[in-house]
């Protein structure tokens, strides 16, 4: 695939794994729009990436989705590719915490129902472009829970299971749907945790590589272990992951 002249819409681009694809892109040719919902943040990171259009939206509201809608139409070029990386992950304590049902809302509405929202509201743009993608960043944890973070393990699921599903629906059309699968990336949401990680930015080098290489499911570093562990002995990477 060649990146150059490509209109990318990029989600979650001003922190962690979207920051770090973000001059990536840029380098490659690509025209990106993206988004946050920090302004200040936003504002600061115009001023080292001019050539980037950066949109102050929630994608877990419909006036979040217009808003990005807006900007790609005002770009004028079209649009090429969706790049789903924006998401959070929440910890929970079923028996105790109060909070849960207010935090389902709000995890399940941005790692899982605005990414099909995005799908379904930019497809007919993508359909009539010759060569066009979709991609959808998963976990590991899709496969296989942790026991700190269910909501957040079930919505990755989920968005596997979505992925292949329209993968299906568009087999015959000039749209490809991708899954990336990273393994634990160094970024604000993994914080503190005794893991090993790796940087945001390798994971940025590799997956775009295998992008443009025409892969429909991209396994970065550790992921393609676990994801092999997974396959031939399952109950193993349960053990892995479960206290992850």
């Amino acid at each position: 695939m060649n990146m150059t002249g490509k209109t990318v819409l990029l989600t979650g681009g001003t922190s962690g794994i979207g920051l770090a694809l973000l001059p990536r892109l840029i380098e490659r040719g690509c025209r990106v729009i993206t988004c946050g919902r920090d302004g200040a943040r936003i504002k600061e990171l115009r001023g080292s990436n001019p050539q980037a259009i950066f949109v102050r939206a929630d994608i877990n509201s419909a006036e979040g989705i217009d808003a990005l809608a807006q900007a790609v139409s005002s770009a004028g070029a079209g649009l090429d590719m969706i790049i789903n990386n924006a998401g959070i992950q929440l910890a929970y304590e079923f028996v105790s915490d109060a909070e849960v049902p207010d935090k389902i809302d709000r995890e399940v509405g941005i790692n899982l129902c605005a990414q099909m929202k995005l799908a379904h509201r930019f497809l007919p743009e993508l359909l009539i472009r010759p060569e066009a993608v979709i991609v959808n960043i998963t976990s590991c944890l899709a496969v296989t829970p942790k026991r700190s973070a269910p909501v957040y393990c079930a919505t990755k699921a989920a968005m596997r299971s979505f992925t292949r599903a329209l993968r299906y629906q568009l087999e015959d059309s000039t749209v490809r749907v991708v899954e990336v699968i990273p393994p634990l990336v160094a970024t604000r949401m993994t914080a503190g945790r005794d893991a090993d990680t790796i940087s945001s930015d390798e994971f940025a080098e590799e997956m775009l590589s295998k992008l443009v290489r025409g892969d429909t499911e991209i396994r970065v570093g550790k992921a393609r272990l676990l994801m092999g562990i997974y396959r031939l002995w399952p109950a193993l990477a349960a053990r892995i992951l479960k206290n992850g």
